[in-house]
């Protein structure tokens, strides 16, 4: 037996190379609900594994069945019902961009963060569009 959180680290590894392939999905700037469910699952509270061991040759799958995740939060969170939040979750869960320790993949956050500073910096741009159009 092994510390969860040591076996999803090594999961994570393994994974990594076939990650960036899978980040397409969050970058189709006409579905933002993608990326609103990633949002969502990083304030979900996640279970403490600080205790729990899993076998050394666990899978993701496994960790997740573990960690029991909790999908009546991540509904909340994302402001919808858990039958309309399920197919999201999986979807997430199946592009290993979300993990069963509440974590979020590195490179999801990454576009994430690019996404909101793009916003953010658009709304500034016609603010002071609107400012200068005002005088």
């Amino acid at each position: 037996m092994v510390p969860f959180a040591e076996r999803l680290e090594h999961i994570k590894q393994e994974l990594a190379p076939l990650l960036q392939r899978r980040m397409i999905f969050l970058l189709n700037p006409k579905d933002t609900a993608i990326l609103e469910a990633v949002v969502a699952w990083t304030v979900v509270p996640a279970k403490d594994i600080t205790e729990l061991q899993v076998a050394e040759d666990a899978t993701l799958e496994d960790l997740w069945a573990a960690a029991e995740p909790d999908i009546l939060a991540y509904a909340t969170a994302l402001g919808c019902t858990v039958s309309q939040a399920l197919p999201r979750f999986n979807q997430l869960k199946s592009l290993n961009i979300i993990y069963p320790d509440g974590s979020v993949a590195d490179q999801a956050i990454t576009i994430i963060n690019v996404y909101i500073n793009t916003q953010i910096n658009g709304l500034r741009a016609q603010n002071a569009k609107n400012a200068t159009a005002a005088e």
